[in-house]
């Protein structure tokens, strides 16, 4: 049966007990008092009455020690019908005229209602019907009148439904029915969910805020080697430990799960581990907060994670073939260039014009195919972290510009203008020139706006142009290579800085290249946590964009400082006479603001 909360329940039956109490103290009082007979019956508490209040306090008393819990509607409607029929009970023996028992049986009919609507209904129907026994006859008749007698009953029935329209919204469910079908619904849902959760091949483990494994898969108890039961329960520290996989000397990387609790983000990460299977697997993690929707609050981590040590080990294989046969072959291709050089030389060698013609395309071709191979070479030391690097303090101002001007003969030779960009505005008024200084190695950087460069001029027609522009904030230094090309599709940019990827369009067939450079500068960029990224529109061109983080004055003179060493741009490896033009800044170009990294 329906019925509102237990610590309510318990309230009525106690106050009920209360109010008996109060009947009782009345009584001894009467007694103390010598109170007329007269008196005694027009208030009606008798023995017999203070006996059926005591009866109805040992009822609750006990009650409420073994059956409130287990069933509390059965015996609030014991305690309701006790105590209705003391108050019958007060009423016939005080004639029946006196309206507080009245008034008290109306609070006890509304308050029934706690436990749903059928004991007020039943209290009004009875009261009813000895109303209509007495008019009739057959019960014993009143002293109290009939309009008195209507007022009151009615006075009650209203009270049963107030009650009923008071407690309705406030019940809870409590039948045996109800709870079994709650039950079953919790328990087919957990059911699927553990379906779901052992079907996966990936392994899956759910981490509460402190750290403490609170559910893991079988898939997962497999990848770490720790039974279900033994896993449960205790720190993800002891299931997952990252080790270093370059110098052993170097401080392991930090745990991914680790990240994602203190920083609340999605964190991915490929990497070895320790596990109590394995001293060291390759996994592949991506750990994800689990947030409550009410606020946001982290309420722990959800890591799924599988092994790649067999993909990893393929693809070492891959690079290391890759790397050698790479090495190997820059030789013999390096004496071929060599040889068609000096079969090109006049002084060395005599060819008629046709042989001529054949060796110069043998010799491009040559060039081209050394390109590719010291590209290879570069790929597989950035994917393995072995890309030679050597930072130094550089003010990419004075390099870019020299780049600029040293590689502005490729551009010019095709009919193509370039202009430069810094220290000015975009009214064209001339400005003081700031000093962007970075900490990376200029050879690298060389190779990367080198690459961009040359990129620019490949798409680019005769007749167009190309603005290299430097800007910066507080943090970022940027420059950016900008063409008026053929431009690249929307759906190809986010694929142009994987390793071998080239747009495939009618314009770009015939333009040699083996989709590595860019692939390179992105790895360049990022080993000094920079990046790199493109805005294009077909027809009108794009722009290459390089973010780096800035180093201040004030940290770029105390580098100079503890180095004395002058610090100068790494000059390109063949300047020519085009490339000691001056830059020709474009008066009121503007320059893209800075994006975040």
């Amino acid at each position: 049966m329906q019925h509102v909360k237990l610590s309510w329940l318990r309230a009525l039956n106690y106050s009920l007990v209360g109010v008996s109490a109060v009947l009782g103290a009345v009584y001894l009082a009467f007694e103390y008092l010598n109170v007329s007979e007269a008196t005694k019956q027009h208030w009606g508490i008798t023995p017999l009455i203070l006996l059926l209040a005591t009866i109805h306090a040992a009822f609750v008393v006990v009650s409420d020690r073994l059956f409130l819990r287990k069933i509390p509607w059965l015996t609030t409607v014991i305690s309701i019908a006790l105590y209705g029929f003391l108050c019958s009970s007060i009423i016939e023996a005080s004639g029946n005229v006196n309206i507080v028992y009245r008034v008290l049986l109306g609070v006890v009919v509304f308050f029934s209602a706690m436990i749903g609507p059928i004991p007020p209904t039943v209290s009004v129907v009875f009261i009813w019907l000895i109303l209509i026994l007495t008019i009739t006859g057959v019960a014993t008749e009143t002293n109290a009148s009939l309009t008195f007698n209507l007022l009151a009953d009615g006075g009650i029935t209203i009270a049963a439904i107030l009650g009923w329209l008071t407690f309705r919204k406030r019940y809870i469910l409590e039948s045996d029915s109800e709870k079994k079908k709650l039950v079953e619904a919790i328990e087919e849902e957990q059911f699927k969910a553990s379906l779901i959760l052992e079907s996966i091949v990936d392994g899956v483990i759910i981490i509460d805020p402190a750290g403490t494994v609170q559910l893991i898969n079988t898939s997962a108890s497999e990848l770490i080697g720790w039974p279900k039961e033994e896993a449960s329960g205790i720190t993800y520290l002891s299931l997952m430990d990252p080790l270093q996989e370059g110098n052993q000397a170097d401080p392991p990387p930090p745990n991914p799960i680790t990240t994602t609790l203190e920083t609340q983000k999605t964190t991915k990460y490929v990497g070895l581990f320790k596990t109590r299977a394995k001293d060291s697997v390759y996994f592949d993690i991506l750990a994800s907060p689990i947030l409550k929707e009410e606020d946001d609050a982290e309420s722990g981590v959800v890591v799924v994670f599988r092994d790649v040590s067999a993909a990893r080990a393929e693809e070492k294989a891959r690079a290391e073939f890759i790397s050698t046969a790479s090495h190997e072959m820059r030789t013999p291709v390096a004496a071929i260039e060599g040889y068609l050089a000096l079969a090109l030389n006049e002084k060395v060698s005599k060819v008629d014009a046709n042989a001529k013609q054949y060796l110069l395309k043998a010799h491009r071709n040559t060039q081209h195919l050394g390109e590719l191979f010291q590209d290879l070479l570069t790929t597989t030391r950035a994917e393995d972290g072995r890309l030679s690097n050597s930072p130094e303090l550089v003010e990419m101002g004075e390099l870019i510009q020299q780049l600029t001007n040293d590689l502005r003969f490729i551009a010019e030779k095709k009919g193509i203008q370039v202009h430069f960009n810094i220290g000015e505005s975009s009214t064209g008024e001339k400005v003081i020139k700031p000093l962007y200084y970075v900490m990376v190695d200029p050879a690298r950087m060389n190779e990367v706006f080198s690459n961009l460069f040359d990129n620019a001029v490949k798409y680019t027609d005769t007749g167009g142009s190309i603005t290299v522009g430097l800007t910066g904030d507080k943090d970022v230094v940027q420059y950016s290579v900008t063409d008026t090309g053929h431009g690249i599709p929307e759906t190809d940019i986010k694929h142009l800085f994987q390793k071998f990827y080239r747009v495939d369009t009618s314009e770009t067939r015939t333009i040699g290249g083996t989709g590595l450079g860019l692939f390179i500068c992105r790895k360049i960029i990022e080993l000094y946590s920079g990046r790199i990224w493109v805005d294009s529109e077909i027809g009108k061109g794009s722009t290459f964009y390089v973010n780096l983080p800035r180093i201040s004055s004030q940290q770029a003179a105390k580098w100079k400082t503890e180095h004395p060493t002058p610090i100068a741009p790494q000059p390109s490896p063949a300047p020519t006479q085009a490339a000691a033009a001056p830059a020709t800044p474009v008066a009121g170009n503007v320059i893209k603001p800075v994006a975040k990294t």
